[in-house]
């Protein structure tokens, strides 16, 4: 999650889905600087119900919010972006300094 995945959170999300055995449409979009776990996806795609797109270098990055149901996201400039699109998110964050922020950002959107 963020551009660089540095804690393995896409992953970690993605095995959360999993879990809850529904057929959806997941859209997972990262840089080509990701640190992401190519063959875990593909490995995953084979065994779940639903569809698994993975967008490297998404250029088109409001079109795609658009089409989305649901964000899962950082806590990083996003959230605004989802917010003023009045996009639901879950919003993860994966730095102590971000908990403080999203408590702040919480308390401001509410």
């Amino acid at each position: 999650m963020g551009g660089a995945n540095p804690h393995g959170f896409s992953e970690k999300v993605l095995d959360a889905i999993k879990l809850i055995n529904e057929p959806f449409k997941i859209v997972v979009i990262v840089t080509s600087a990701t640190k992401f776990d190519y063959s875990y996806v593909n490995k995953l795609k084979n065994e779940y119900a639903g569809i698994i797109d993975v967008l490297i270098d998404c250029n088109n990055m409001a079109q795609q919010m658009a089409l989305a149901d649901l964000a899962i996201i950082n806590s990083g400039l996003t959230k605004y972006e989802t917010l003023s699109m009045g996009l639901p998110s879950v919003v993860i964050s994966n730095h102590p300094l971000h908990v403080e922020i999203m408590d702040d950002f919480e308390k401001e959107t509410e």
